[in-house]
């Protein structure tokens, strides 16, 4: 913001006035500037997100030149305590950023006060005279004192940002008696234009901000736009009183503009970044979890962390999450915060393929740290897009898995299956007879339709290689022959089987093995037993382990 206090004073009092409308008018306009200024410093610095973001960059802001000229010529008198008393609190408030060059002019420009910031603050009062010059040396030289501050300015070794402070009651008057290079002829004087192309020459390479105060009615502060573009300067007008605060406007811009390019830079090589603790993951493990953290990289400037989001650039299938990062939490200057990635791959299953083959599944995850700026409102006050510079991180994940039937597995699939096909085709249900038509004599009492399985008076199912023993009453408690079906070519026969003299089949006797046929008699002591009806069945038999084992192998 530029007062052009100059120009709206020149209209105010362009048209003749009387001298008490002109003071009044005067007076006036000073109050309003001074409420102005007030209101343009508190709103330039009043803010506590700027204050803060100052104090952090206090130790590293760039370097800044700081002119201020101050008139001590014989009129004066009576304005120069208060400016001098204006100009010393100021050079006391400079830090090590800046560089002061103080010099007081009148006729002539006298010698100045230079150096740093905090080594001028201790010499100013003492550099300082406490009056003004004697009015014998008569004439301002206004021209000189600025030809000598853009000497200061145009150094090889100037800052980038630098203020320009003139401070005059008067106008341009060269004593007669001493010889300056600048005449009042401001428009042809070769001296004024070379001025003029030094000053506009800084401007273009430099942020210069140009301060005229003019203490009077009629000063000369506006020979400053002869020497620089007019956009850089601003022209005051106001008294002795009205200098301290001007002076605190000037710290506080240049402050300003120190902090904006402190920022500027920083906001070009910091940023946040993403760092995992592993860039790839390979092997047959579909799920997995790698430890992730997230950093300021940024000298100064906090942020805050919104959220690390995930995004998956290649492949399908993956669930994956981040944890570890509470949304709004405050990540200081160069402070880490750590996390985790959990994620699952789902590669579709195959179980069914014959053959094993071994599928591959591919996927790249990246992630995106969400942050913005502590002081992103101060920063957009101060001109500058308050994006946060990302640095994303990847993960390649290379998951590999078999799948499907091996094919030894098959093979021996379709074997057992073969197994329980010919054990099927072999394997017939046994229907042994359960009735054996016959006639038993028993003890000379005749029984019609026997139960061969109670022949021998027990329950006895007849079956492959099962006995019925046969005993002789009265002989011999233990069985002398019995009776059991023999397989012969799928067929079973009744056969008996006789080691005892006493056991006769048809009327003779039977030691050893003979198959009956219908018609044959058997006796025992007083019983006999005559068969009479067929007592052979066919039968289709094959082992129950070899249909277990095929059974078993399927189900494997």
């Amino acid at each position: 913001m530029i007062l052009n206090g100059s120009k709206i004073w020149e209209t105010l009092v362009k048209k003749e006035r009387p001298m008490r409308w002109r003071n009044v008018l005067m007076m006036k306009w000073n109050a309003l500037l001074m409420i102005l200024l007030v209101a343009v410093s508190s709103g330039l610095w009043g803010d506590a997100g700027l204050d803060d973001l100052y104090r952090r960059f206090q130790v590293d802001l760039p370097p800044a030149d700081v002119v201020i000229l101050l008139d001590a010529s014989g009129s004066m008198a009576g304005k120069f305590t208060p400016c001098r008393r204006a100009v010393v609190d100021f050079v006391r408030q400079l830090t090590t950023h800046e560089i002061m060059h103080l010099r007081l002019f009148g006729d002539v420009p006298e010698a100045p006060l230079e150096g740093r910031g905090d080594q001028v603050a201790s010499q100013v009062d003492h550099f300082l005279r406490t009056e003004p010059f004697p009015a014998k040396r008569k004439g301002t030289d206004i021209g000189m004192a600025i030809h000598k501050g853009l000497e200061f300015l145009e150094r090889p070794e100037a800052s980038a940002v630098q203020a320009f402070f003139l401070l005059t009651d008067g106008q341009h008057q060269p004593f007669p008696h001493i010889r300056t290079p600048y005449t009042r002829d401001f428009d042809n004087d070769s001296d004024w234009q070379d001025l003029y192309q030094r000053g506009h020459a800084l401007a273009q390479s430099r942020t210069v901000f140009v301060y005229g105060y003019g203490l009077g009615e009629r000063t000369d502060i506006a020979l400053l736009r002869r020497v620089f573009p007019e956009r850089n300067v601003e022209l005051i007008p106001g008294d002795a009183a009205g200098v301290a605060q001007v002076l605190e406007q000037v710290r506080q811009r240049l402050q300003r503009e120190q902090l904006r390019r402190a920022i500027e830079q920083e906001l070009r090589t910091g940023g946040i970044e993403a760092q995992l603790a592993m860039t790839s993951i390979m092997g047959k493990e579909p799920h997995f979890q790698v430890p992730i953290s997230v950093r300021n990289t940024y000298k100064h400037l906090p942020m805050r962390l919104e959220q690390v989001r995930l995004q998956v650039e290649e492949g399908e299938g993956m669930e994956s999450t981040v944890e570890g990062f509470p949304s709004g939490s405050t990540l200081e200057p160069g402070q880490t915060m750590e996390g985790s990635v959990r994620g699952s791959i789902f590669i579709p299953s195959r179980r069914w393929r014959l053959g094993k083959k071994e599928e591959r599944y591919q996927t790249r995850l990246v992630f995106f740290p969400n942050a913005t700026f502590v002081h992103e409102e101060v920063l957009k006050e101060l001109g500058f897009d308050p994006k946060v510079s990302v640095q994303t991180a990847s993960l390649s994940v290379d998951v590999r898995r078999r799948v499907g039937i091996p094919l030894w597995i098959a093979i021996g699939l379709l074997m057992a299956l073969l197994v329980d096909v010919w054990g099927i085709i072999r394997l017939r249900s046994y229907q042994p007879p359960d009735y054996l038509p016959g006639q038993l004599l028993r003890s000379g009492t005749r029984v019609e339709s026997i139960d061969l399985s109670r022949f021998s008076k027990t329950e006895v199912t007849l079956g492959p290689n099962q006995d019925i023993d046969l005993s002789v009453p009265g002989v011999s408690d233990s069985a002398v022959a019995s009776l059991r079906l023999e397989e012969d070519n799928d067929f079973a026969h009744l056969v008996l089987d006789s080691h005892h003299a006493g056991v006769q089949v048809n009327g003779e006797p039977l030691i050893g093995i003979r198959r009956l046929e219908v018609g044959d008699t058997i006796r025992i002591g007083q019983d006999s037993l005559t068969v009479t009806g067929e007592v052979s069945t066919q039968v289709r038999f094959t082992h129950p382990t070899l249909l277990l084992v095929g059974l078993i192998a399927t189900l494997v």
